[in-house]
């Protein structure tokens, strides 16, 4: 996905929802401010969602921090 070749973008560990697997958070623009979620395994980058950023996703990632 285009969203982590996005220099700006700002990506943070997901503690709520990392119980069997690391999950991570990334917001970042492709046109609009997207936010996904995400796992790695092994060398593998496992997208779990992916969706327009909502209004405070969009003022965070605007605002260059979670």
């Amino acid at each position: 996905m285009y969203v982590f070749s996005d220099e700006a973008r700002i990506e943070r560990y997901d503690e709520e929802y990392s119980g069997t697997e690391d999950r991570y958070k990334v917001l970042g623009r492709v046109g609009q401010a997207l936010l996904v979620v995400f796992t790695e395994r092994e060398e593998d980058t496992r997208i779990i969602s992916a969706r327009l950023a909502n209004e405070e996703g969009r003022r965070r990632y605007w605002n260059g921090g979670y």
